[in-house]
């Protein structure tokens, strides 16, 4: 179980990287065009804007964030994955509560990974599409986790 927990915690962190990779893809495409273009177009600025929510969102769905006034926000995939891993006992192998735990989060954890990949699959081709009739750059791609 240890394993599997790694290489699950191992494609949450290449996902969440390749995620802000994008948020920073994007920022940088705002960047570019309010320079190439005295007043870009409304549409293109509003959409790079609402893609850089998506991203956030989808984030968000991985990993824990702090919301409000300190408190902690509300606990998500990455950290209960990571929680689980750094308490099993290595000597003594998972404990029933710990593989019950394990039977709760791993299909949490599936339904996360395919909305990642069905973000790389379908939302981020569209995407490109989008910029190309702008001029804009493109974003960088990969294939599924």
């Amino acid at each position: 179980m240890q394993v599997k927990l790694r290489d699950m915690q191992s494609t949450l962190n290449m996902s969440l990287r390749f995620l802000d990779s994008l948020k920073d893809q994007l920022k940088q495409t705002q960047t570019t065009m309010k320079t190439l273009n005295k007043e870009p177009d409304k549409d293109m600025m509003k959409s790079l804007e609402d893609y850089i929510k998506e991203v956030d969102k989808l984030q968000d769905r991985l990993s824990a964030r702090n919301e409000g006034l300190g408190l902690g926000g509300r606990s998500q995939v990455a950290d209960d994955i990571g929680g689980l891993f750094f308490n099993l006992d290595s000597n003594f192998g998972p404990t029933p509560g710990q593989k019950q735990y394990f039977g709760e989060i791993e299909p949490v954890y599936r339904a996360r990974v395919e909305e990642v990949n069905k973000f790389l699959r379908e939302t981020l081709p569209q995407w490109n599409d989008k910029l190309r009739a702008w001029n804009a750059p493109t974003l960088t791609t990969r294939k599924p986790f």
